[in-house]
């Protein structure tokens, strides 16, 4: 028999290689001509004033979809959204700040408003004494390693003046977490690669007719119960050594792209509540004698927790070392007895030795806060000790739901107090970043700020409702907070006024859009309540500038409460606020699809308002 040529061994080889490179490669090539297969951009540009040069910009609300494809859980990925901001080029001496981070940057569950971007916005503009525009790029559930991938997007499309990452709680369960349902891979160039594909058009374009032919997503499936159902993570899993490898990786190479690009960075350290919040209460990774232990043990000590003092003095004397070791509820149930009995200041190791030995890591245990301190150290970038910041600012200094909502998203005076964390980081950093020593003398106070940015009972009392359910189920399984949230939901309710009511009832008609505070608004004005109306449609321009719903149409609202208010005249403030909306309309009325009619009756507002003429 012939033996076969080498050569030609080889050069078929390479033949067939070819054929099947090119069978991928030419449907990818041809499907990049197809721009809904394309990769969402972060940004899009809506429209242009050709007098003074500025552009209107938009945040693309489908930029997520790099990241999220499909379904998990019955939860449609394709839900995830980047809020969709509306801004313009920092004027000539501006500066740009872009907060980057999940859930907790993005405002959860607040308004974007009262998210820590808005206030150090608030706060810079008053320190710094010049123009500063922060954009908010919060996308929930993002692990650090997309959060790294964001900020690569983040600084050649907006260029900033300086990034702040606030990250570390979705290491396990958030996107690409190690421990998710969807981690690309155990390791970095799996992830690389599983990323590389979510760009393909071709591989878009089969996942897209995939999830089409799946059942129909469950309706009431929410992102967070789909995330827990990824399995514990106890201490000792190797899964706890690589969320600490990969957030350091994702940290360095963020600071390493900030540096090659001279952007400023601050990094934050991120806070959990862990005085609050109840830990899993598995012990299936306890020895088995240890956990038999506690199983007969747990019911003598839950009632102790909830007594007097003396017996919470019994609770600490059964509740041994060998008992908590890697116990995450008896630490928990042990710090808790401390504080009853009296002991508060040795409750916070306790309270965080129950946060590192939870079996479902939602909060950042100890090790990956020290990942982010020690990143910033070795690389000279300033930390905004987040964490301390709010043990400052809590009792004997135990955070727990005094400053968060849930496990790890803040109020909004914890939002407030994050934001001050990020210009404790900038005291006496270099041009243009030099915060003064001493800045919280001339800043607005916590009161001012809330008031400034609309901190309103509507959404107070719809907050407290969804926080009710959100925390009396899975995953995050916190009955007692759950039922003391209802309670406070029904008295919050009782205290709104007719008019506040009825506009959250019509909201709820409106399958909850607009934004809460627009309807209410309208009912407050047509019951002749101006202050009250002005201060909800202020809310509203807050939160969606250079939009008609979200800007202009409550800045005419706005406009005629205060001429209501004050017949005898606006204040220069308030004319500053027109002229202001005015130039803002001019970008929103020549963006694609607006309302040329409304266009007409906005005109005519501003020319009817800078000459104090009255309203109809």
């Amino acid at each position: 028999m012939a033996t076969a040529n080498p050569a030609r061994v080889w050069v078929g080889r390479l033949l067939a290689t070819a054929v099947g490179v090119g069978l991928v490669l030419t449907p990818e090539w041809a499907l990049r001509w197809i721009p809904a297969l394309n990769p969402p951009a972060l940004t899009t540009t809506l429209t242009a004033d050709s007098s003074s040069g500025r552009r209107l910009r938009q945040l693309n609300p489908a930029f997520p979809h790099r990241f999220f494809s499909g379904t998990i859980g019955g939860y449609d990925l394709g839900g995830v959204r980047l809020t969709p901001h509306r801004f313009v080029d920092p004027p000539a001496g501006g500066l740009r700040v872009v907060v980057v981070g999940a859930s907790t940057v993005q405002g959860y569950p607040h308004p974007t408003r009262l998210a820590a971007p808005a206030f150090l916005q608030s706060l810079l503009r008053a320190t710094l004494r010049r123009p500063v525009d922060v954009l908010n790029i919060g996308i929930t559930s993002l692990a650090s390693f997309p959060v790294a991938r964001v900020v690569a997007e983040v600084i050649p499309d907006l260029r900033p003046d300086l990034i702040v990452v606030y990250t570390g709680h979705n290491e396990f369960y958030g996107v690409y977490g190690v421990a998710a349902l969807r981690q690309g891979g155990p390791w970095p160039w799996t992830r690389h690669l599983h990323l590389a594909l979510m760009q393909s058009r071709l591989a878009g374009l089969l996942g897209r007719l995939i999830t089409r032919m799946r059942p129909t997503d469950d309706p009431d499936a929410t992102l967070l119960a789909a995330m827990g159902t990824a399995g514990r993570v106890p201490p000792g899993e190797p899964a706890r050594a690589r969320a600490r490898h990969q957030l350091r990786a994702s940290l360095e190479e963020i600071v390493a792209l900030c540096h090659l690009h001279e952007v400023a960075l601050v990094l934050c350290a991120p806070v959990g509540n862990d005085a609050g919040f109840a830990p899993d209460s598995s012990t299936i990774h306890l020895p088995e004698a240890q956990r038999q232990s506690w199983q007969r043990l747990r019911p003598r000590i839950l009632p102790l927790v909830d007594g007097t003092p003396a017996a919470a003095d019994e609770a600490l004397r059964l509740l041994q070392p060998e008992i908590t070791r890697d116990n995450a509820e008896a630490s928990f149930l042990r710090a808790q007895a401390l504080v009853i009995a009296g002991y508060s200041g040795a409750a916070l190791a306790q309270f965080t030795a129950a946060r590192d030995a939870d079996p479902m890591p939602w909060r950042a245990p100890s090790d990956l806060v020290e990942v982010v301190r020690d990143v910033a150290a070795e690389h000279h970038v300033p930390l905004a000790a987040v964490d301390e910041r709010f043990a400052g600012a809590s009792p004997d200094a135990l955070v727990g739901w005094n400053l968060l909502v849930d496990h790890v998203h803040p109020s909004v005076t914890g939002q407030i107090l994050l934001a001050r964390a990020v210009l404790d980081a900038l005291v006496d950093q270099p041009a243009p970043w030099s915060v003064p020593s001493g800045w919280e003398g001339f800043a607005p106070d916590n009161g001012q700020l809330r008031a400034a940015h609309g901190d309103l009972a509507v959404e107070n009392l719809v907050l407290t409702r969804s926080l009710a359910t959100l925390l009396g189920g899975p995953p995050l399984h916190q009955p007692e907070r759950s039922a003391w949230l209802e309670e406070n939901a029904q008295e919050q309710w009782d205290q709104l006024t007719p008019e506040e009511q009825a506009g959250v009832q019509a909201w709820e008609r409106l399958g909850r859009r607009p934004p809460l505070v627009l309807p209410t608004a309208d009912r407050l004005f047509e019951a002749r309540e101006f202050a009250a109306a002005a201060q909800h449609y202020g809310a509203a321009q807050r939160e969606a500038p250079y939009t008609e719903w979200g800007d202009l149409w409550p800045a005419v609202r706005r406009g005629r409460s205060l001429l209501y208010l004050h017949p005898e005249g606006l204040t220069a403030t308030e004319r500053q606020e027109i002229e202001a909306a005015a130039q803002r309309g001019r970008l929103v009325l020549g963006a694609p699809g607006a309302d040329p009619a409304f266009a007409r009756t906005f005109g005519d507002y501003v020319r009817r308002l800078k000459t104090q003429s009255p309203l109809p």
